[in-house]
Formats: structure tokens, sequence, C-alpha cells
């Protein structure tokens, strides 16, 4: 669902996270130019919009699981299943690496945690359409992934 209420259904992932693996580009995933596009904070849900940011403390969430940009600036995927500790998925690895960091989607589709005092990138997903654009959507899915989604298959306006 897009911040207009628009229901749109997206095809195959350009890049994702998974418990079980490493980072990865899709077929369509390209180096990219970091330039920061970052601007508006998220609500609090299972996906983050181009344009949209998760700054220091704020989360994606869904189920048991959680998508954390920690105040260290560290983005890590936590699952907090029945234990009362909550276990560490998946992690950028950048803590430390900045202060005040945001997580952002740029123009293409790179994802990025960018430093809030420097406007620098500590970490990026490396992935990036070769079509370009402003349509992406950074999603939390059940299965313990974390994808971003660009090309739209169909879409209803409300």
């Amino acid at each position: 669902m897009t911040h207009n209420r628009n229901a749109i259904v997206y095809g195959s992932p350009i890049w994702s996270a998974a418990a079980d693996s490493g980072d990865g580009c899709g077929a369509n995933g390209i180096l990219a130019d970091p330039t920061p596009a970052v601007s508006t904070p998220a609500a609090d849900n299972n996906h983050l919009l181009f344009g949209e940011t998760l700054g220091p403390g704020e989360s994606l969430k869904l189920g048991n699981l959680s998508l954390v940009m920690e105040k260290t600036c560290n983005l890590v995927l936590y699952d907090s299943g029945r234990s009362s500790k909550p276990r560490r998925l998946w992690a950028t690895h950048t803590r430390r690496k900045g202060r005040e960091c945001r997580l952002g989607i740029e123009d293409g589709g790179n994802l990025v945690v960018l430093d809030g005092r420097r406007n620098r990138t500590v970490w990026e997903s490396g992935c990036r359409s070769a079509a370009g654009g402003r349509n992406f959507a950074l999603v939390l899915l059940l299965d313990r992934t974390v994808a971003l989604y660009s090309r739209s298959w169909w879409s209803a306006v409300a």
C-alpha cells in the first residue's frame, strides 16, 4: 500500500537480505552512485517507501520480526520469537561507523545507511535498477526476509 492508498503488486525483489543468506542483488542490480535521497520518517509498519527513512531507534515490524535502525548506526533484523531476548538474523555491521544514521532508498533503488551528521554513506546494498526511478518499496516479509521491490505489475487506485 503506497502513501496515497494505492495497492500495488510487485515482481521479484532487486535486493534482499535473508536470515540464511548474505547480501544479494537480483538480476537487475548494478553498483550505485551514492546520491542521498532521504527525507520523511516512515510509519511503524512492515514497509519503507522511496522518500521515507528509518531514523535512529525506528523500526519496521511484522509479527515477531523487527528491522531496527539502531542508535549505534547498525541496521539489524531481529526475530523475537518465543525467547525473552530477540535473536539477530542479519546486520549491516556498521556499529559506530556513523552518527544519527538513517536508512533510506536512493533514486534507482540503492538501499543506504547514511551518517546523519556528515551525510555520507556508511553502508549500501550495491543494487540499483538499470531503469532508475523512484518506485521502490523495502518490505519486511514473514519468511524472515527483507526485500527491495521495484517495478509494479498491478495497481489499484482508491
